[in-house]
């Protein structure tokens, strides 16, 4: 074997550990971060829970409201208007 066929070969050795090494740092930073986004999405998941079932009680709260308004909208057409209940409305 000729002096630059050694040269390469240890040169493409050398790289060839390197890229081996740099692609075990890598995995190790991808179980790192797969292990951070689990435990994320443990802690995120009651808070998230907790905001819809608020969110459904809003949901719910504001079809209740919604009926009662129609109701007294349709109490008030049915029963008649009183002459100046609305500018006391307003007041």
């Amino acid at each position: 074997m000729t002096a630059p066929e050694v040269v390469w070969l240890v040169v493409g050795l050398f790289s060839m550990s390197l890229l081996l090494v740099m692609l075990l740092g890598l995995l190790k930073q991808l179980k790192r971060l797969t292990s951070s986004v689990a435990r994320l999405q443990r802690e995120v998941q009651p808070v998230l829970q907790g905001i819809q079932q608020e969110s459904e009680r809003a949901q719910a709260r504001a079809a209740r409201v919604q009926e009662q308004a129609a109701e007294v909208r349709t109490a008030g057409v049915a029963g008649g208007r009183r002459r100046g209940s609305r500018s006391r409305a307003r007041r």
